[in-house]
């Protein structure tokens, strides 16, 4: 069984063969706290892959302002996010490799130093 399969379905949504998850921080230390939450949930599954699979997680990071809320018509309606931000985001996390944590310039300037988060440029 993947390890996708023992996650609760809620929390994923499936793009071409690969589950997405987009998270949105808001307030203060928003940015140290999502690169934060990247770095556990890369360990969480490294933690919790079983001999033998292969499943990791990459992840995108940046910050910026977004427009959310229920977007649609009347007969499909999802609550999203939305804007450059979202797409510089995805892209960011479509980029990184198995276990790598990606921070756009705009999060990473916002993040300071968070305590046990080392930062190398690429």
């Amino acid at each position: 069984m993947k390890v996708s399969e023992r996650l609760p379905p809620v929390l994923l949504r499936e793009y071409r063969d690969r589950h997405e998850l987009m998270a949105v921080f808001t307030g203060d230390e928003a940015p140290a706290r999502a690169t934060r939450c990247g770095v556990e949930m890369v360990e969480a599954v490294e933690a919790a892959r079983r001999p033998g699979e292969t499943v990791a997680v990459g992840v995108g990071v940046t910050s910026g302002e977004v427009i959310y809320g229920p977007i649609g018509s009347r007969s499909r309606m999802d609550f999203t996010v939305i804007g450059d931000v979202v797409n510089t985001a995805a892209r960011l996390c479509g980029a990184a490799g198995p276990g790598q944590v990606l921070v756009g310039a705009s999060a990473r300037e916002s993040c300071g130093q968070p305590d046990g988060i080392a930062f190398e440029e690429l």
